[in-house]
């Protein structure tokens, strides 16, 4: 009977540890306060990348014109981008990309070195130039202080980004966070009312990683659904973790990226210069 009883116990043990592990059986962070305050952002050097945008225009958007003239169509819904890099922002960085805007869906491929950029659509490569700094992981690094940037910090979960056990902790964005400046400055140039940032109602969720502190993964929402149509919405979701540096070479017969424009836009390109000023405008706020 005794060996039966081991047995038995010993079966309930194994069902009970499946269990746990099964619904992550982690314990969520005691102070999630000091768990931001002791985090510190990626170092600089090579990365791996992944930046989702979703951003839905308030409404009457595309039917404004607005500084958008003929391109404004690309207002007619939901913008959504998609990326993710290689590399080190101070050398070389190769990607992929997917946009869509509107009537608008082009899926790339990037690469950028000290000399130039260049970018794949289809099996045609277009070189822009000029070298491009691409570093998404200072989009984040630019948000200053995490437990000035959170505020009511809470944590909600543990969850493995790139490997690495996370304690996920969410919050909404302070007001007076040097962060909102940013924001602010980006978002002027897009039909997005920033109310909920002045209100404190802009959402949070920071991943840092339980062993090392440093910050996996920052997710911005500004604007809920049930908000979307009248002021717009805006989500920022971007992950960073470690990854081996990329040689960039330049590829054989690029063509100048007036090409692809002409081919994208067509009739439209008239209206590209005030696109690139307002596209411009929104990025050079986030990189400075």
């Amino acid at each position: 009977m005794n060996h039966r009883f081991r047995i038995a116990a010993l079966c309930v043990l194994i069902v009970f540890g499946a269990l746990l592990a099964a619904c992550g059986g982690s314990q969520l962070a005691a102070d999630p306060g000091q768990v931001l305050k002791d985090a510190t952002w990626p170092a600089a050097g090579p990365n791996a990348s992944t930046l989702k945008v979703l951003f839905t225009p308030k409404q009457g958007a595309a039917d404004s014109g607005g500084e958008l003239g003929g391109l404004s169509g690309l207002l007619s819904g939901p913008i959504t981008i998609t990326a993710s890099t290689q590399g080190d922002p101070e050398s070389d960085v190769s990607g992929d990309a997917q946009i869509t805007a509107g009537p608008l869906d082009v899926p790339l491929t990037f690469r950028t070195n000290a000399q130039d950029t260049w970018v794949q659509v289809g099996d045609q490569w277009y070189a822009l130039g000029t070298p491009l700094d691409i570093d998404f992981a200072g989009l984040i690094t630019s948000a200053g202080a995490l437990s000035e940037l959170v505020t009511d910090p809470k944590a909600v979960a543990v969850e493995e980004i790139g490997g690495v056990k996370s304690d996920r902790i969410s919050g909404t964005i302070n007001p007076k966070a040097a962060l909102i400046d940013k924001l602010g400055s980006a978002a002027d140039s897009l039909p997005l009312d920033l109310t909920v940032l002045e209100q404190g109602r802009a959402e949070v969720s920071v991943w840092v990683g339980q062993d090392d502190g440093v910050v996996r993964r920052v997710q911005v929402t500004i604007g809920g659904a049930d908000e979307a149509a009248t002021m717009g919405s805006l989500m920022i979701d971007l992950t960073v973790v470690p990854a081996e540096a990329v040689v960039v070479e330049a590829p054989k017969d690029p063509k100048p990226i007036t090409d692809l424009l002409i081919s994208l836009l067509g009739d439209e390109l008239g209206g590209l210069g005030d696109l690139g000023d307002l596209l411009g405008g929104a990025l050079t706020s986030l990189s400075t």
